[in-house]
């Protein structure tokens, strides 16, 4: 049974409506303060797998081939009739398009503090999201568009990645368990941004998890912002140092040049320690998957040593194989070292890869060197540590 009978026959009062104060709507800071309202993507499902929000639903007006013919004819015809084939595509979905906001709302994954409040976006905040808000008003929901759509949403998260923050790098070769340390420091209470976990990669040539997709460019962004947020912005912040790509992903530049920038925990144990520990980390290896990686970093392996990655690849030796990569990755992290100025460096020598002996004094010397580095950024620029 429909909730209501819409007459399409009169556009101009239609868009007169979806764009009158009708719908409320707020900014995109309001809006992911409102943690507990549902999110309701009204962009194409192609739009929504590049990236969305997390936690957001994907509820399209158009599918991906509708939006496509109707930015095609905008193109060719203009607005005018690109507008009159958009409404008359949308017309035969009012039904399903307010059933499926309210199975969404009714579907108990979201908390009932939002008192029947959601918020709507789509690209840039236009037609598709007030529109859908709109009908859904008319159908007695309680829509909020977010202001600027999508497309604020990413300029507000890159803005706040911007702001100076306390971050302290978790540093050291391959194999020295920075990521099982990262795990213990956030069980002692510390705030912890885990790029490769967001990632779902790796971060070398040992790639990313077995059966996991990595996500978009944009997704890993926005999932990475999400995190961002709950971290408390008082207390420093540990991160793996890594390369600006982990896999395909890329880390934000504002993010990033704060990283450049950051004071680092630099781990280091036993290269044979660091073997054993690869090896039973990372459990079995794919062949071919490790031979098409060495491949493609042959160049900077060199000759010799490529051969001799796909002679212990094709005979299993994996033992060989992680020295190798080892021996590979620890020249670029020493590189890495002359670029950080020594007064925010502090080494720490682990007695096994991933294991802490005083966990206590890692925290110590990790809010140490933030504190320094925190008095640094803030003395006058004609002045200069002693």
């Amino acid at each position: 049974m429909n909730d209501f009978h819409l007459d399409l026959s009169d556009r101009t009062l239609i868009v007169n409506q979806i764009s009158s104060p009708m719908v409320a709507s707020a900014t995109v800071e309001e809006c992911l303060a409102k943690a507990t309202h549902p999110i309701i993507d009204v962009r194409s499902p192609g739009e929504f797998e590049e990236g969305h929000l997390p936690g957001a639903v994907n509820v399209p007006l158009y599918n991906d081939e509708e939006r496509k013919k109707i930015g095609t004819l905008y193109r060719h015809d203009g607005s005018e009739v690109a507008t009159e084939l958009g409404y008359s595509i949308a017309a035969e979905k009012f039904d399903s398009l307010v059933a499926k906001v309210r199975q969404v709302l009714t579907s108990g994954r979201f908390s009932e503090d939002s008192n029947g409040e959601f918020v709507v976006h789509c690209w840039r905040g236009g037609l598709r999201s007030r529109g859908v808000a709109w009908l859904c008003k008319r159908n007695g929901l309680l829509p909020l568009v977010m202001e600027g759509g999508y497309k604020a949403y990413r300029r507000h998260s890159h803005s706040c990645l911007s702001i100076s923050s306390n971050i302290i790098l978790l540093s050291g070769p391959t194999g020295v368990g920075k990521t099982r340390l990262l795990k213990t420091l956030a069980e002692h209470g510390e705030e912890v941004l885990d790029l490769e976990g967001l990632a779902c990669h790796r971060g070398s040539v040992f790639g990313g998890f077995p059966g996991v997709k990595q996500p978009t460019v944009e997704q890993f962004q926005n999932n990475l912002f999400g995190r961002w947020q709950c971290l408390d912005s008082t207390k420093p912040v540990w991160i793996e140092g890594e390369s600006e790509r982990i896999g395909r992903a890329v880390i934000p530049e504002p993010l990033f040049g704060q990283m450049r920038k950051a004071p680092m925990l630099y781990l280091n144990a036993e290269r044979l320690a660091r073997v054993e520990f690869l090896l039973k980390d990372y459990g079995e290896f794919d062949v071919a998957d490790l031979r098409l990686k060495a491949q493609r970093i042959k160049k900077r392996l060199g000759g010799q040593r490529l051969k001799e990655a796909l002679h212990a690849i094709d005979t299993a030796n994996w033992e060989a194989f992680c020295e190798l990569m080892i021996q590979y990755y620890d020249k670029y992290y020493e590189r890495s070292l002359e670029k950080i100025s020594p007064e925010l460096i502090e080494r720490v020598d682990l007695r096994q890869p991933g294991e802490a002996h005083d966990i206590n004094r890692l925290i110590r010397i990790g809010h140490r060197l933030t504190d320094d580095a925190r008095r640094q950024r803030d003395l006058p620029s004609n002045e200069s540590v002693e």
